[in-house]
This record gives C-alpha cells, structure tokens and sequence, in this order.
C-alpha cells in the first residue's frame, strides 16, 4: 500500500475538484515516496524515477481518481437532493394540516377526478386494449370475419361463418394455423340440482394455435374428436374447477352431463383463460361432440354455405400482415363460392381482424361507448385540474407576502419551487389513494350493474392500472403544481411587502386574470361534459321508450332444452303442452301461452306464395318471419289484434287453416284490400291456402333500430313442419322477478331428470338492447354531477378569495353610500361574467364536436338546442348558487372596520 492512502479514501466524501485538484492530489504521492526512497540513501532523480514506477500506470490512477470524485459528487447531490425533498415533504405536511378545509376539499376533488378517470381507463383498458389471457404473441393472432352484401337485405358483417369456410380458410398460406369454435350453453346435470353452464365446442388445434397450456390435467389431442361426437372428454374452466370439485386434483378423471352428453374432465384451463372473448366460459368440448350438443344428431351443417355458427380463430406466419393475410382469404372465398348455387353472385370480403380490440374496428357498442367515456373521464379530469390549480393559486395569493419575505432573505427561486411543487405532489398523492379505492368501488358496481356478461375474474385495480394510475398522477400534479408555482414564485417584492397583504401588489392582479382564465376553461369543459351526459340521457331515454308492439315488462320467459335429455320432437311438444296446462291456473299467472320463436333469440322464416302470384314482395327489413303460437299468444305479449280476431281454441287440426300477419304484411302484400278476404300458401310445398283471419300490431322482436319486418303467426296445433321448438309464455301479477324461482322450481318438477330450466323475466332478455345506451347514460349523468359540484366549489372559492381581497375596496364602496343589493350584484355579476364566458365556449365547442358523437347517439340530435339550453341554464343556477355566500359576505362588509384597520 503506498503512502498517503487515506487521503485516497479521504476523496470519497470529498466534492468534485476537477482534474488540476486530481493531478496535484497524484504529485503530492508521488514526491512523498521520492523523499522517502532519498532517505534511504538514493539519489533524486533516481528516487523520483522509482517512485514513478512503483506508483503505476499515472493514466489510470488519474481516470480513477476523477471517477471517484464525480460519483461521490452525484451521491452527495441525492444525499442533499432526497434530504431536502423530506423536509419540504414535512414542510407541506405541516402547512396542510393547518388549513384542513383547504386539505381535504383539494384532496377530495382530486380523488373524485382521478378515481372516475382510473375507473374509466380500467374499463377501456379490459375491452378494447388488453391482450386475452394466456395468448402467446397475441399480436399474431386474428379472428375471422366474412362482409356480405346482398341485392335485397343489404350489407351484414358476419363473425359467425360456416363449417365450409373453416375447411376452406385452412388451405391459406398466411396461416400458421386455423381453428374453430362455438360457444352456446348447456345444462350440467340433472333435475332440481342442475344448472346452466357455458360450453365451447373447439376443434382439438384450438388451444396449441392460442399457445394455452392446461393448469391441471392435459388438453386435446388430435385424434380425440370424431366425427360421430362421442369423444367423451372434456376440458373445465379454473372458476368451473374451484366450483364444481373445490379445486381437488380428483377432478381429472370425474365424469359430468353436459346437456345429453357425459364427458370425463381430462384437464383444467389456466386461470382468466376465455378465449379470444371477453364472455366467460366454463367446459371446453372437442368440436364435433358440441356440435351433436348444439346442433342435434344432424350433420347437415358439415355441407351447406347457409349454416354460420362457427367462429374461426387462427395465427399468422411470421412476417405476414393482416392486410395481406385478409387478401388471400377473400381470393378463397370468392373462388370457392362461384360455381355455387348458393351463393354464385357473393361477393364476400373476408378480413382478419386483431384479437386486441382495440387495435381494429369494433362494431360492438359497449366498448365503443367505454372508449368515448374514457375520453370524457379525461375531459372530467382536466376540469379538476384546472379547480385544483384555481385553489393552489388562490392559496399562494395568500401566502404571497410570505414568499416575497423568502426570496428576500434569500431562497433561491428553484428551492421554493419545489418547496410549493412539494405540497402540490402530496395532495396528490392522497387524491391518488383515494381514486385507486374509488376506482375499486366504482369498477365492481359497474361490472356488476352495466356489464354483467362480461368476464372480468381479474380486480378492478390490477398492475396495468396501478402504473397508468401513477402515470395520470404524475401528470396530474405537474399540470396543477407547476404553473401555480412558477407564478407564486416571481412576484414584485418591492410592490407586494410594500402592499403588506392588502392585495394589492401587481403579482395579485395577475393571480386573479389566471384564476379567471381557469375558471373559463373550467365553466368550457363542464359544458362540453353536461352537453354530452345530456345527449346520452336523452338517447337512453328515447331508447326506453320504444314501442316494440308488445309488453315485456311482465312477461316471463321459460324453457328447457328437452333434447339434451333424449326427449323426441313428439314427447318435447307434449312437455311444453302439459306445462302450458299446469301454468294456466299457476297463482300469481295472469296467462300463459306457447309460441316456437323466442324475441330476440330466435328468428324463423319460410317462404311463402300468393295464389296467382309468381313472386311475393320484400323488403329490405326483411322476413317474412313466422312464429307458431297458441291462442293465448296475443293477449300475453301484449300484442294488439289490429283488425280480425287472434286465434281461439277452436283453431285446431281439421279446423279451416288459419293467419295472422302483421301490419307491414299486410299493406305490402294487399295495399288498398282488405287482407282478412286473402290466403297465402306456407312453405314450398304446401296445397293449402291458409285464410288470413286477423292482423296484428307490428311487434319488433330483432333489435332497437330495425324498421317492421314482413312477420305473420300460424297457430300452433295448426303449425306442423313450422318449427318443432316451444318456449313457454308467462304474464304474471307483479314483478316477474319475485315469480322465478317458484316458476323454475315447479317447471323442474314436471317431469323427471329435467335439464336445467331457463327462466327469465322479457325484460332480462332485452338488456344486451339497452346496455350501452344505459351505461352511457348513467356514467355519462354521474359525470356531469361531479362536473357541476366542482364547477361550484371552483367559482366558490375564487369568488370567496375574490372578496376576501376586496374588503376595502366594498368598504369604501358602502361607505360612500352604496346600498347592500348593489355590493352583492357585483361580485354575482363577476361570477356569471366569467361562468358566462365559459359557457359560450363550451357550447361552440359543443357544436363543433356533434358530428363527432353522433353515431353514438340514439335519434337524438347531437345539437338538440333544448340540451344546450339546459346546460347553459344549470350551469348559471349552480353560478348563483355559488355565488350567494360570497355576495352576501361582501354586502355586509362593516366601513368602520375596513377603515379602523387601514
């Protein structure tokens, strides 16, 4: 070790010299070891040559040393920099508890707009842009949509495809591998004790092209799904695992009934795996056992272009676009369709889409709609921000003259900034906690109340929203600290300690502009905020109205797949005879009627022919759509019987064969006639001409937007060969809630080892209709709230400041003879003067954005005046409303006092 080492170590705490420090440092060594070695009896020159050597590499020791200096430099920096940030952490600490209103009102309005904001991002982030779990490379792999078009019915986007293109689709050479799926439900189990589950139908390749690998057990192989369905193994969801077995390993290996089949569970899917869907699922079935479960013993949909049930999923080869990968797949299509009587003169488009959703066009509304409200989170959120920098501002207003005694003493500029910015990143900070537990909260009631059939097993708050979260924090604190900041720091300190915290430096007057500009954007974005809860509102609300031609509100829906349980088309009809029977005089049931089509489920139509007649019309809107229905039908859907009558029990076998058809059919088929003289021929082969002996009120039972379609009704002792399926029909007293379980309890009872029975209340079966309009309404509605609340608290505040500043001023004023009415008028007039600035701007803005949202509206128009009105006019009484303390305070301003204090 030479000489002088612990003035090495010493350079450890040492600043940073430079390099002429560094080399006097290396010379003082080495004259020390000369001087040491000349003692010794050496001479100089040679001594100072062997110090030189025994030293080493002067280079080296030089670049180490500088090393050590500039590293001990930087950790001193942090060391100085982390105990600085402390103190001025206890510092705002301290100045936040002493003002706790001040604290918890900031705290609060942050936790309201970045819960609301987490909330939405969360939303968002599950539907539209989070990979599906346990997919690898997700970015590879597409899911298959085929664009139709058609000379009378119009352009339709099909996810669901036919088992020819799942053959076909495999022979592209963009595709790394292909497979399909299909996914209904099915009873597990039997009698009392059974329920409904989910259930796909995938071919063996499904779960290798997603890259999925099983939790317990194993998945398919290939050679495990012949073509007679009777491969008789199964793969359970993890929920179905913890469920069913209390996630036993005994599982593997179990036997369940699944709807007519009995299957072994041979594995268990890893946790959160869905699919490429967002609905949860609970058994996965080799392809052609779900089919003989979803389509019956048939396999007709094995060879026609007309059966589409099947969804395709496949992977890309490395390299391949989507674009390009989409091109090859319509070149297949179109060749294999031409010479197809089916379908000679389609001309499909066929298109690859992502699997992220959010990374192609959605057609669904939910996450369209959670897009659009995500955004408007943000405009939320920038309303926020900008009360929040309203109250920073108003508080250092306050605390000027203490900032102007810093920077007298000497605080450097940068120090208080991030003295203020400080206390900005601790309020926050708390807002930010508050948010991730409102975003919880708020995350679960919408799961649970808008958007029920989503899977979301994950929590509301995961890892990707907490790092979004402290991402928008981060922001959030620089947008509401730094300007505030960098302006309370730079004030006049001549004028503001001469002004001795009257209010009346220059740097007050310039708060006061900036507060005001604040307040306009703040009263701008509110306007744009209620503008569009209002047009969501009134969507919803048009929505609800809807006349459909029937009365959901207290019908009950109930039905049970009998063929799961081997049950003959004869023995299925007369189940649903008897329970039709049993139900007439059930308590509680007003009436009960069979019909073989179901609203909003199921869609049946067959052809039909006018005598004399080559071709009947059609329109657009399509059908003729038929359903079979006893004669109770009408008056339990609450379907008006325009003219003629409904059936009667009279109409049977043997009876003249009787139709009802519907208003549009009837002015289509006999415009200016009276169509209770005509008959129509029912299906391709009948003889007989059925009389038309009533018309019903048009009943919309496809979807909200649909224009009336061509729809008639047979009845059904007379409606063989017009669908063999029944659902059962209920009008119940009251609420059709309260009537399920004993209407299922007594449906399971009505014969032995029953499937599970469906039971549902219309109304239920008609949500997927209303969800989007109804979530947008609500989150829109409670958004516009908050805006409105922190609209008020903003003016509250600036105008509570405004007055606190003007004391004198109103003093003087009332002094010199002003009435108390004219004192208040002024601070309200400034109040709406600045509010009525903003509003001007919002609603241009609102104009302007209208063509922007009006797609996402429901024949409402994106610049209804009677909502801007509306708005305009909320936003003034919340202005008056705010307004009303401060006004008064000024109005009672005492002279004397003003002037004693002078």
């Amino acid at each position: 070790m030479i000489p002088g080492v612990r003035r090495l170590l010493d350079l450890v705490v040492r600043p940073f010299r430079g390099p002429a420090a560094v080399d006097q440092e290396i010379a003082f060594h080495l004259e020390e070891q000369a001087e040491a070695l000349v003692r010794t009896g050496m001479a100089p020159e040679a001594a100072r040559a062997e110090a030189t050597r025994r030293f080493g590499d002067l280079r080296q020791y030089r670049g180490a040393l500088m090393t050590i200096d500039r590293r001990s430099d930087r950790a001193r920096a942090r060391r100085d920099w982390a105990v600085d940030l402390l103190g001025d952490l206890r510092y705002a600490g301290r100045g936040l508890l002493r003002t706790p209103s001040f604290t918890a009102g900031v705290v609060l309005t942050l936790t309201l707009g970045l819960g609301v904001t987490a909330t939405m991002v969360g939303l968002v982030d599950r539907l539209l842009f989070k990979p599906p779990a346990h997919v690898a490379e997700p970015s590879r792999v597409v899911r298959y949509t085929l664009r139709q078009t058609f000379e009378t019915f119009g352009t339709f986007t099909n996810t669901s495809v036919t088992w020819k293109e799942v053959l076909l689709q495999r022979q592209g050479r963009s595709i790394d591998g292909l497979a399909g799926f299909a996914t209904s439900s099915a009873s597990l189990g039997r009698g009392e004790g059974a329920r409904k589950v989910s259930v796909m139908a995938v071919t063996p390749n499904y779960f290798s092209v997603l890259g999925v690998h099983s939790a317990a057990g194993r998945l398919f192989g290939p050679d495990e799904d012949p073509v007679d369905g009777n491969a008789g193994v199964a793969v359970i969801s993890d929920r179905m695992w913890d469920r069913q077995f209390g996630r036993s390993p005994n599982a593997i290996g179990s036997s369940l009934t699944v709807g007519s089949l009995t299957v072994t569970v041979v594995g268990v899917a890893p946790r959160y795996f869905t699919g490429i869907d967002l609905d949860a699922n609970d058994i996965w079935l080799p392809f052609h056992s779900g089919a003989r479960l979803m389509a019956g013993p048939s396999r007709d949909w094995e060879d026609t272009w007309n059966w589409q049930w099947v969804r395709i999923v496949a992977r890309l080869r490395p390299g391949v676009t989507r674009t390009a990968a989409s091109g090859e797949a319509t070149a297949l299509y179109r060749r294999a369709v031409a010479d197809d009587p089916e379908r000679k003169n389609d001309r499909g488009v066929a298109t690859w889409q992502p699997v992220i959703a959010g990374q192609g066009a959605s057609e669904d509304k939910e996450p369209v709609v959670a897009a659009l409200l995500a955004a408007v989170s943000g405009l939320l959120l920038l309303i926020t921000c900008a009360n929040v920098a309203n109250l920073l501002l108003a508080r250092g207003l306050a605390r000027r003259r203490e900032i102007a005694v810093r920077l007298a003493l000497g605080v450097g500029r940068g120090r208080l900034v991030r003295m203020l910015m400080a206390e900005t990143v601790a309020l926050t900070a708390l807002g930010a906690a508050g948010g991730v537990a409102l975003a919880w909260g708020a995350g679960l009631l919408t799961r649970r109340w808008f958007l029920p059939d989503i899977d979301f097993a994950e929590p509301p708050v995961d890892g990707r929203l907490l790092v979004a979260m402290m991402v928008i924090a981060g922001l959030t604190a620089l947008g509401i600290g730094l300007v505030p900041a960098l302006r309370i720091s730079r004030p006049d300190l001549a004028a503001e300690l001469k002004a001795g915290g009257s209010g009346q430096g220059s740097a007050g007057r310039e708060h006061h502009r900036l507060r005001r500009g604040l307040l306009v954007a703040q009263g701008a974005l509110s306007v744009m905020m209620l503008v569009g809860a209002g047009l969501f509102v009134r969507s919803f609300a048009r929505v609800a109205a809807i006349d459909f031609g029937f009365e959901p509100s207290r019908v009950v829906v109930a039905e049970t797949d009998l063929s799961e349980a081997g049950y003959t088309v004869d023995q299925r009809q007369a189940f649903y005879q008897e329970a039709w029977r049993r139900f007439g005089a059930y308590p509680g049931v007003v009436s009960a009627s069979l019909g073989s089509a179901n609203p909003f489920y199921t869609r049946t139509g067959t052809e039909v022919r006018m005598p004399g007649r080559d071709s009947v019309p059609r329109l657009k809107s399509g059908g003729p759509r038929y359903s079979s229905v006893s004669a109770e039908y009408f008056r339990t859907m609450g379907i008006r019987i325009v003219r003629g009558r409904g059936f009667l029990p009279s109409d049977e076998v043997g009876a003249p064969m009787a139709l009802v058809v519907n208003e549009t059919m009837a002015r289509t088929f006999w415009p200016g006639k009276n169509p209770l003289e005509q008959c129509l021929f029912v299906g391709k082969k009948s003889d007989i001409c059925r009389t038309v002996v009533g018309v019903a009120a048009d009943a919309n039972s496809e979807d909200l937007d649909r224009t009336p379609v061509l729809a008639y009704y047979v009845p059904l002792p007379q409606g063989k060969g017009l669908g063999n399926d029944r659902t059962l029909f209920l009008r119940v007293e009251g609420d059709p809630g309260a009537a399920i379980a004993g209407i299922r309890k007594t449906m399971q009872t009505l014969a032995p080892n029953l499937p599970v029975a469906s039971v549902r209340p219309l109304a239920t079966q008609m949500e997927s209709l209303y969800r989007p309009w109804r979530l947008g309404a609500a989150l829109f509605g409670a958004m516009g709230v908050i805006a409105l609340v922190v609209v008020l608290v903003g003016l509250y505040s600036v105008l509570s400041y405004g007055v606190a500043e003007r004391r004198r001023e109103f003093g003087i004023r009332t002094a010199l003879g002003a009435s108390a009415i004219s004192v208040a008028r002024l601070v309200v007039r400034e109040g709406l003067r600045v509010v009525g600035t903003g509003i001007l701007i919002g609603l241009a803005a609102s104009v302007a954005a209208g063509p922007l949202v009006q797609r996402f509206l429901f024949k409402t128009d994106a610049r209804d005046p009677a909502i801007f009105l509306a708005v305009a006019a909320a936003l003034v009484v919340v202005t008056a409303v705010a307004s009303f303390l401060p006004a008064r305070r000024a109005a009672r301003t005492e002279p004397m006092g003003v002037l004693r204090s002078d």
